[in-house]
């Protein structure tokens, strides 16, 4: 998307159509899933081709983010500039616009509600942040289970209310799944630590996973997820025609007291994933030009993880530690070696020193041919 959202502004630049907008949803994803140095410089190239004079008169550009990111966006002097005069910030439905929201799209295709429904509805979401979501999800969910085009207020019911609706979702296709022994909760444990992270105190947020990034038994529980009847993960497809996934919402990361258990669990794990992901994907391969081993606090946590839990790691993960953990080995292998080295030249000459002593000053040669026996042994 990094790469769609350059090229898009090259050829605009170098064209001369227009005018354009271009809208970018869910701004804050580039400062969750991209690692430090491509959001660098994706910021930097965004800052100067609205710079550049030839197209700062044909196109507009459109972001909306949430305003926790705020600090985060902030931190990049260019771009701060850029939005210091054109934010724009969206606060919190009004009754009567939560009111249209809920009630206006359903008119427009023919279907009603139960008298005092939105208005319950409209309750229930307004004045909580991140209740918008939940309200989607159980308009959703009232829409697929609906009779005679129109929702009840036992539909609503039926979900258990509205904050409780996504997290009873989930709950409900985790138990049921893991009863009928179709998936373990490992699977679940970890598909869910790859969809879902946590950085530097934020609140949780989503991450894209490529499918190859999942273990090959959480793949079939993702696909499994996305079906219609389930809807907690959705399916999608990367720009190379890859497959993807994504969780159903945020919402869902906040919701559910078994996923945050899960996340709390695995804090350790997911930082020494996080901080080992840039260096990853820049990683060639084994033997390759540019290797960048792990070493240090992250090649002993991974190791230990490679032993303890090699399920959890990815094919890719796994490799590299593997091949990090034989660099070191030979890394150390070689500096003892040198050492070795080292202590037979001065082994020697200590024994030759000795030597020569051995007549005139008998107690410092035997000082110095012990000193060569120890440095010998070690």
């Amino acid at each position: 998307t990094l790469d769609l959202v350059g090229d898009v502004l090259g050829a605009i630049t170098a064209g001369r159509r227009g005018p354009f907008r271009i809208v970018i949803d869910q701004f804050e994803e580039l400062f969750t899933l991209v690692p430090e140095d491509r959001r660098l410089r994706f910021l930097d190239r965004l800052c100067a081709a609205f710079a550049n004079p030839n197209l700062a008169p044909r196109a507009g550009l459109v972001i909306t983010m949430r305003g926790d990111f705020m600090g985060s966006a902030l931190a990049h002097r260019g771009f701060a500039d850029m939005l210091k005069d054109a934010m724009v910030p969206v606060g919190p439905m009004t009754t009567a616009e939560m009111l249209e929201a809920i009630a206006g799209p359903a008119a427009l295709v023919g279907v009603s509600f139960d008298e005092g429904l939105p208005e319950r509805l409209a309750r229930a979401a307004g004045g909580r942040e991140g209740n918008l979501p939940l309200l989607q999800f159980a308009l959703r969910e009232m829409w697929a289970a609906m009779t005679e085009r129109r929702l009840t207020h036992s539909g609503y019911d039926a979900l258990g209310g509205l904050p409780e609706a996504l997290a009873r979702h989930a709950e409900e296709t985790f138990r049921d799944l893991t009863s009928a022994g179709t998936f373990a909760e490992d699977d679940f444990r970890r598909l869910f630590s790859r969809l879902v992270i946590r950085i530097d105190g934020q609140p949780p947020a989503r991450r894209v996973v490529a499918e190859d990034e999942i273990a090959p038994a959480s793949r079939a529980l993702a696909r499994k997820l996305s079906e219609e009847s389930n809807r907690l993960v959705v399916a999608g497809r990367q720009g190379d025609g890859s497959v993807s996934f994504d969780i159903v919402h945020e919402a869902l990361a906040r919701t559910w007291p078994r996923l945050a258990s899960w996340r709390e669990a695995d804090a350790d794990f997911q930082d020494w994933r996080r901080r080992i992901e840039p260096r990853l994907d820049v990683w060639p391969g084994p033997g390759e030009e540019g290797e960048t081993p792990l070493g240090g606090g992250l090649l002993a946590r991974g190791s230990e993880f490679l032993q303890s839990r090699p399920e959890d790691l990815t094919e890719k993960e796994r490799a590299y530690v593997a091949r990090s953990r034989d660099l070191e080995s030979e890394r150390l292998a070689r500096e003892a070696e040198r050492r070795a080295s080292v202590n037979r030249a001065e082994s020697l000459r200590l024994v030759m020193e000795a030597d020569r002593l051995a007549a005139r000053e008998p107690e410092t040669a035997l000082r110095l041919a012990w000193e060569a026996l120890l440095l010998d042994r070690n």
